[in-house]
């Protein structure tokens, strides 16, 4: 069920052929098979709230949510992972992990450069290394919005695998992994959060990028570039499915808190308040149009 040639083929590919790999690519995660994977708990129920209007930090916590456990880790197998990353990621990724892929001309946004260390997913503070079970998320679940499918077909062995490998590629994994960002109970959403998240969103500037109406048409919007200086677009974000990180409310809270390294999107775990950025949440959930 392999959808990317093998590092002989890879050289010999035309650019014709590259194109078509790319077109698939990102028919596939156009499609939505960058969702549903097996080891992620079903999706949260959708927060409720015939509330009265009150002040976001009173306002009734909603259950806690399940965490993300993925399956244990195998003894960790650098040959396997790079045998499996040749014949799966290399087409986009290139060979060494650099994101200059035969298959990566035209994409928007470009292909990660994994020797970097700069994973614009993760779980843990701004600027700070992913974790493993990071890499282990964004593997299974792709990223909506990007042409990187998700890999849940793989066995979670072969993930890990991957894991270990993509981790070679970097010294900034080298060492202890860093704690990941541990939010409390998401408070109930009410109209009173939503509209403190619409005014924590315009006291931010988060319009500059996003625009007014957080359709990604801020005036900056055009002039963006990530840290190789390939184009990048701002998130519409009234269009979750498209969220690179995902689109439940706890995955929106961790890409406010934590940032997408590598990109103009800042963190903002330590600018402003876990209530704050729970009252974006709620707001961007109020705005979706698809909902």
């Amino acid at each position: 069920m392999c959808c990317c040639p093998s590092q002989a083929s890879l050289r010999k590919t035309s650019t014709s052929g590259w194109a078509a790999i790319s077109a698939l690519l990102i028919a596939l995660a156009g499609a939505g098979v960058a969702h549903g994977d097996p080891d992620v708990p079903p999706a949260e129920p959708e927060a409720g709230s015939a509330e009265p209007a009150v002040a976001a930090v009173e306002a009734p916590a909603a259950p806690p949510l399940p965490a993300y456990a993925p399956p244990p880790r195998p003894e960790p197998d650098l040959a396997a992972g790079r045998e499996l990353f040749v014949e799966r990621c290399a087409v986009c990724h290139g060979i060494d992990g650099d994101g200059r892929g035969p298959g990566a001309r035209g994409m928007v946004p470009a292909p990660r450069d994994l020797t970097s260390g700069q994973l614009k997913l993760h779980s843990t503070p701004m600027g700070v290394p992913a974790t493993s079970e990071d890499l282990y998320r964004t593997l299974s679940r792709g990223m909506p919005g990007s042409a990187m499918p998700a890999w849940s077909g793989l066995s979670s062995e072969d993930r890990w695998q991957l894991v270990t490998y993509v981790r070679s590629l970097s010294p900034r994994f080298d060492g202890p992994e860093a704690a990941p960002l541990e939010p409390g109970d998401p408070p109930a959403f009410s109209p009173a959060l939503e509209a403190r998240g619409q005014a924590v969103f315009h006291a931010l500037g988060c319009t500059s990028c996003h625009g007014a109406d957080a359709r990604g048409d801020g005036p900056a919007a055009a002039t963006l570039v990530d840290t190789r200086g390939e184009p990048i677009a701002p998130a519409d974000l009234t269009r979750p499915s498209t969220f690179l990180g995902g689109d439940r409310p706890s995955d929106v809270f961790r890409s406010i808190s934590a940032g997408l390294d590598g990109t103009p999107m800042l963190g903002y775990a330590a600018m402003i308040q876990e209530a704050d950025r729970w009252a974006l949440v709620a707001w961007l959930d109020s705005i979706s149009g698809e909902r």
